[in-house]
């Protein structure tokens, strides 16, 4: 078993992040995009997760420096296609996975899995510092069991250890 990493997010990372949920946010409003993952929340609660989602995927990349940061190609796009959040200069996709809760554990929505991706889980209990748990890979997420946590939203749930994100720095990949 490895020890999570912790990743400071700065004041002025932090406030980038926050623009940038705002304008994800208000794309996503004007595109009138509807939830791939049938998460239905009230307007406020989805510029909260537009936030958590951006600060969690530039604490991925304070800790994978080298990976550049997609925020906001998949609302662009307006296609079904699912965008990584971080790319590597290897080419590795990465999904960032972002929770409020420490005790939370890797989900990923069955209609948005990308079995080539690598899903990185990181949560913000302890805002500024981010914790990055873990990640695995699409396809072995496919292998956990399918469980309704939200009323008609299905999600893969991570049932087995994650792998140590210092892999992914390891592997030569970032």
């Amino acid at each position: 078993m490895f020890r999570p990493v912790f990743v400071r997010l700065s004041a002025r990372t932090i406030a980038k992040a926050d623009r940038y949920g705002l304008a994800r946010h208000w794309m996503a409003l004007g595109h009138r995009l509807r939830d791939v993952n049938n998460l239905i929340v009230d307007e406020l609660a989805a510029l909260a997760l537009h936030i958590l989602g951006c600060r969690t995927e530039l604490a991925g990349q304070g800790f994978l420096p080298s990976a550049r940061w997609l925020p906001l190609e998949d609302i662009r796009g307006g296609d079904e296609k699912k965008l990584p959040d971080l790319v590597l200069p290897s080419g590795l996709s990465i999904d960032v996975k972002g929770s409020e809760l420490d005790r939370h554990r890797l989900i990923a929505p069955v209609n948005s899995l990308v079995e080539k991706y690598a899903y990185l889980f990181i949560t913000a209990e302890h805002h500024p510092r981010y914790m990055i748990h873990g990640w695995l890979w699409g396809d072995e997420l496919l292998r956990c069991p399918v469980r309704e946590l939200l009323p008609r939203r299905p999600c893969y749930v991570a049932d087995r250890p994650l792998r140590d994100p210092r892999e992914l720095l390891a592997a030569g990949v970032a």
